[in-house]
């Protein structure tokens, strides 16, 4: 079936063709958008011999400018052009540009519906006026607080407000778009038709404001215009279907025009697919599904659209689509606040507010440092940036909260030149700004480099306009701060669209909904088609209320819902193919459910067309052995084995930590202990556990030196109390590159960290008190091993690491300094060692047992003279020992040869080929893990 703009061609070519090659020249082709105009040229050229002239083709936006005779301004030269008007009406009243931007957008948005739809501008504002004074009002008489004086002068002033704006813009010569509509209306009424064209063709038009509604009389009564129209019968005739409402009110007041009415929907055979998937991705990679199952059936890229709903899927959507994709043209607008460029400056200008400023240098919070860190663009202005991640890993080593310009500039050595404009000072917006604009020039030259039109060259481009635009208003306000830039950027930037105009005659067409405007197509992939995308949902956006309005006949939010059913069903009505995909995950309130869109067709489709094929899905993701989402899975094969066996038996061997860790999750152990991948570095803001846990070690290890070969007396631990603090001071400042004075947080952990030390050693102290016995430290952070030869024959070495062993009485104490121990969760009663190996409350009991089994190899003592123990210096009780039977546990050689038959069995069963590394079935261990990316468990 012939699409809507190929009609369109062959009706030019019927009723404007002549003879003369130049019979185009008078005739002008208005459509709602620019996306059209290259379709429509291609097919009047399939109907033309030889050469000839095309007509003029304009978007409707262009054409209303062309009309009004002017431009339309920037949203970022207009918001500054609010402000002034707004300055100069209320003079020493006005906020500041700060406070204006927050509901700058919203004004903007009334000046334009108010011009569009022609509403006399000191009406509605004398009636918003009093409107605002009435709800204000207060029978009680109590006082307006500041911020509703503020509010309500602002109602009382907005219609002057306007009319300053109107006179200082046109004093420029351009305009405001609402504004555009007016003018052109008003011009075109008084002096009458001027253009050059001899005959104008509206096509594919739907909803039109009052302006245009005027303009498009005025010119049909004067035989000036020709109305061509796009509909479908399934939602014309049915006065049920909002899709038509706009259409029904045009071909009854305009009976002569011509119309392209189908009964595509109710008549032609469909395949419709309804796919419901769980989160954002799977409704992309469900798409990319059916554009490979499209290729394998051998349709037509060039007639296929993937039209994204929510545009933000653009990248997401082009990262995975298949390789034999050989050619994507992408027409629509990205939003800029999504882009990793916008959030490059935003991320900057947080990071210059939030500064601290010291005598000689300043300093960057640590998190917003590492986000421009981290930023792809950022990465772009060098050509080689490997340095970037050795930066990155200075930074997190340094555990520094704030971050000195002089620190930064010595991570980045040479390179520090061209980062340095992000990093200087900004006093003022105008500053940061100029700043940028050199900054996005350097990046537009390293994109240009790679020598292709890239969505981040393009992004780049389109940000290189808005800055130069920014910078030229700020200089004419120098004095907006660096917070008034924040909000700018967030309300006004972040609102507009990075635009891609592509070659839309080849390839795979991947646009918006607005963008389809007039287009067919035979295959159609609909993403994200949810409430509040589809139709994006009742939002106020506007001063106006909804009553006065409706009295001065200005568009409501269901108006724009029917404009959205509009595109929706004719989308679908010339499509052969049809796929849905919506997001079956809703937030807490319930949004986000498949759009009533849907609903709609499903429920009624059906019934009036017999050859629609409809299917409703819902795709899930494949689960994996052990039950869980997403588990990663690794197969113990010949070189996973092997690596591992070179770890076991290497110098560092296995310890009672890998013992533990195989026990919790099998898969977390390869991670660790096989793949080697470490835990990220991260910067403690607030020092955690571990942390605390290092620096005690290492402050007891330097206190407990000077007595190692000795007996403890009081005498010592009271000297040792005193020296406590210096040490607690020296390994905290070794540990973090920043005082403790700079950070109150981190002054207030080192005040903790000291308080444990001096409770630990007044728990030895009365130790040594109580038992009448003394302490003798045989050996500080001893390290202890032994091999073992498991059951299929392979050596491996185990390692333990004590972190003191003393005597007392003649008892050989194995100490192990922990933070805490957990009442509940960690268990020291033995009942059976076989409970130990599977257990998992039992692995501090475990680690205690591998100390005293290798204790007992080495031969340090007799095993009834071993007796390993925990100390916590968090804990309320400090010491932790084995028990059996709650009586203290006795160790003999025949329980530590029964605990190493144990261990053989444990150990040998790592290398197990038929047992895989898997996540752990005990999923709330899963919350805190370090790994839990790699895993990707749901």
């Amino acid at each position: 079936m012939p699409f809507f703009l190929e009609l369109v061609a062959q009706h030019i070519n019927k009723n404007y063709a002549g003879q003369d090659p130049d019979s185009y020249r008078d005739l002008l082709v208005v459509i709602p958008n620019r996306r059209g105009a290259l379709y429509l040229k291609k097919h009047l050229g399939n109907l033309v011999n030889g050469f000839a002239w095309v007509p003029e083709i304009m978007a409707a936006e262009n054409f209303i400018e062309t009309l009004s005779g002017l431009p339309t301004g920037g949203e970022l030269t207009l918001t500054f052009d609010l402000y002034e008007a707004y300055q100069n009406v209320l003079q020493s009243e006005a906020v500041s540009f700060e406070q204006f931007l927050r509901w700058a957008p919203q004004v903007m948005q009334d000046f334009n519906e108010v011009d569009r739809y022609l509403v006399d501008s000191e009406k509605v504002f004398e009636n918003l006026k009093n409107i605002k004074e009435i709800e204000n009002w207060s029978l009680a008489g109590d006082e307006l607080s500041p911020m509703q004086k503020r509010y309500l002068e602002f109602m009382q002033h907005m219609g002057a407000v306007y009319k300053e704006m109107r006179k200082n813009v046109l004093s420029k010569n351009y305009s405001w778009q609402g504004l555009s509509y007016r003018l052109a209306h008003d011009k075109l009424i008084k002096e009458g038709y001027k253009l050059p064209y001899k005959k104008i063709i509206l096509a594919g038009f739907n909803a039109v404001n009052l302006a245009e509604e005027k303009m498009i009389s005025y010119l049909v009564e004067h035989k000036i215009a020709e109305l061509l129209w796009d509909a479908d019968n399934y939602y014309l005739k049915n006065h049920e279907q909002e899709a038509g409402i706009f259409l029904r009110k045009h071909l009854a007041k305009y009976k002569n025009s011509t119309s392209f009415i189908t009964d595509n929907l109710s008549n032609s055979p469909k395949k419709i697919e309804v796919t419901g998937v769980a989160g954002r991705m799977a409704q992309v990679a469900a798409g990319a599904q059916e554009i490979e199952r499209l290729i394998v059936g051998n349709e037509a890229l060039e007639k296929t659209a993937v039209v994204l709903c929510d545009e933000t899927l653009l990248l997401p959507t082009l990262s995975v689509l298949p390789k034999s994709v050989q050619s994507v043209n992408v027409t629509l607008e990205y939003p800029a606040a999504i882009t990793q460029l916008f959030d490059l400056y935003e991320h900057v200008l947080q990071m210059q507010v939030n500064k601290k400023d010291g005598t000689k240098e300043s300093a960057f919070y640590f998190k917003e440092v590492l986000a421009v860190l981290h930023n792809p663009f950022f990465s772009d202005l060098w050509a080689d940036n490997f340095f970037i991640r050795e930066v990155i890993r200075k930074l997190n080593r340094s555990n520094a909260v704030y971050i000195r310009t002089g620190l930064l500039k010595n991570w980045f050595k040479d390179n520090f030149s061209v980062a340095e404009p992000l990093f200087t000072g900004f006093p003022f917006a105008l500053d940061a700004v100029t700043q940028f604009c050199r900054v996005n020039e350097l990046i537009v030259e390293k994109l240009h480099v790679k020598n292709d039109r890239s969505i981040e060259l393009e992004t780049a481009l389109a940000f290189q306009k808005e800055l130069n635009a920014l910078q030229s208003a700020l200089e004419k306000h120098p004095e907006i701060t660096l917070r008034g830039l924040r909000v700018l950027l967030k309300q006004v930037l972040a609102q507009s669209g990075i635009p891609f105009y592509g070659e839309p005659l080849s390839g795979l067409q991947i646009m918006g909904v607005l963008e389809t405007r007039t287009l067919d197509f035979d295959n159609v992939i609909l993403l994200s088609v949810n409430e509040g995308v589809l139709p994006s949902g009742k939002s106020s956006n506007s001063f106006i209320p909804d009553d006065l309005k409706r009295h001065l006949q200005m568009p409501l939010h269901g108006e724009k819902d029917a404009i959205y059913s509009y595109h929706f069903y004719r989308l679908l009505q010339r499509a052969k193919n049809i796929t849905l995909i919506y997001n079956t995950e809703t937030d807490t309130f319930g949004k986000g459910e498949k759009s009533r869109f849907i609903t709609q067709l499903v429920s009624e489709l059906k019934k009036k067309n017999p050859q629609a094929d409809i299917i409703e899905k819902i795709l899930s993701l494949p689960v994996s052995a052990t039950g869980q989402e997403y588990g990663v899975i690794i197969e113990k094969n010949e070189a996973v084995l092997e690596k591992l066996l070179e770890k076991a038996g290497s110098e560092k061997g296995l310890s009672p930590t890998s013992f533990n860790t195989y026990k919790e999750c099998t898969l977390k152990f390869y991670l660790r202990f096989i793949a080697n991948v470490k835990e990220a570095d991260e910067v403690e803001e607030d020092i955690e556990a571990s942390a605390m846990g290092n620096i005690i070690h290492k402050a007891l290890e330097e206190l407990y030196k000077p007595v190692l070969g000795k007996n403890l007396t009081v005498q010592d631990m009271e000297l040792m109390k005193k020296q406590s603090s210096a040490f607690a001071q020296k390994y905290f400042e070794e540990y973090y590159e920043e005082t403790a004075e700079d950070n109150g947080k981190k002054a207030l952990a080192l005040h903790v960290i000291k308080k444990h030390i001096i409770n630990l050693l007044d728990f030895e102290k009365q130790e040594i008190e109580r038992s009448k016995q003394a302490i003798h430290v045989k050996h500080l952070e001893k390290e202890l091993k032994a091999e073992l030869v498991l059951s299929n024959g392979n050596k491996i070495n185990i390692l333990g690491k004590s972190d003191r062993i003393d005597d007392i009485g003649g008892i050989l104490r194995i100490v192990d300094y922990k933070s805490s121990v957990n009442a509940v969760k960690d268990k020291f009663d033995i009942a059976s060692l076989d409970e130990v190996f599977t257990n998992t409350k039992f692995s501090k009991a475990l680690q205690l047992l591998t100390y005293a089994w290798l204790a007992w190899k080495e031969k340090l003592a007799p095993a009834d003279k071993i007796n390993p123990c925990i100390i916590a210096f968090r804990a309320e009780k400090k010491l932790y020992a084995l028990t059996q039977g709650r009586a203290p546990l006795v160790f003999s050689d025949e329980y530590f040869k029964n605990f190493e038959e144990k261990l053989r069995i444990f150990v040998t069963g790592f290398f197990d080929p038929n047992l895989k590394f898997e996540p752990t079935a005990e999923i709330e261990t899963c919350e805190f893990c370090a790994y839990k990316l790699i895993c990707n468990r749901n």
